[in-house]
């Protein structure tokens, strides 16, 4: 697994993994599609994962795929490198990513080749974090002078544990990152808005062990908790041919 912050917008996470699929043992091996399972009451929460493949280069830069999903200067750069919230906007974010994905030219489904998989390409799994029913009032880079639905500080840090499945047998385990700390530049305010997260799968990022081919059916099953463990559990199922 790989993670570190991306250029332009309020603090993404970049997860490389080589996918799988499904979590948790044989009776839960086919999970098509997305699924998100709710851990507790959240005020926060995940807009539903986009999948989808594109350029993904050697070292983990995806800077070529960043500039399509988060363009400036509705995003912008932290002091360390962290995508940032950039110009303050109004925009209904919880289809963001899926108006950004189906713009572009991005192969999309839930069947890639191999060729999407590998060799300078990659499935991206993306989605943002953003205020849920009942999230309190405060200011953030979207509304700075007056109190809106955010994601407080106080939800920090949010850590995430995850597997990796290909075919039902475990591909890449323990798939860990944290979120210790709100961005710097977002400490100005009360909160946070939307907070990108973008996670990469390709064959190149395979536990080193793994030996098998990369045609299979692949699922994903990660958590992500915040400070109080509360949170959420998706799935992410796709093929590759």
């Amino acid at each position: 697994m790989g993670f570190r912050p991306f250029p332009h917008a309020v603090s993404l996470l970049l997860v490389g993994i080589l996918a799988g699929c499904s979590g948790g043992g044989q009776g839960e091996c086919d999970a098509p599609g997305v699924t998100i399972e709710v851990i507790g009451a959240p005020d926060w929460t995940i807009t539903t994962p986009v999948v989808f493949a594109a350029p993904f280069a050697e070292g983990g830069s995806t800077g070529e795929t960043e500039m399509v999903l988060f363009p400036e200067p509705l995003w912008g750069t932290d002091t360390d490198g962290t995508l940032i919230a950039g110009e303050m906007s109004s925009l209904a974010f919880e289809d963001y990513l899926h108006d950004q994905v189906n713009g572009s030219s991005f192969i999309t489904g839930d069947t890639f080749g191999r060729e999407h998989f590998s060799g300078g390409s990659a499935i991206f799994i993306v989605f943002l974090l953003v205020p849920g029913t009942g999230a309190p009032g405060g200011t953030s880079s979207d509304s700075p002078t007056v109190d809106a639905p955010m994601i407080p500080h106080s939800t920090y840090p949010i850590g995430s544990t995850g597997d990796v499945f290909r075919n039902c047998e475990v591909f890449n385990p323990n798939l860990e990152f944290v979120l210790v700390r709100p961005p710097e530049t977002a400490e100005a305010f009360d909160g946070q808005s939307r907070v990108p997260v973008v996670m990469i799968d390709a064959y190149e990022l395979r536990s080193p062990e793994v030996t098998a081919t990369a045609t299979g059916t692949y699922l994903h099953d990660q958590t992500l908790l915040d400070s109080l463990n509360r949170g959420y559990r998706f799935t992410v199922q796709y093929e590759i041919e």
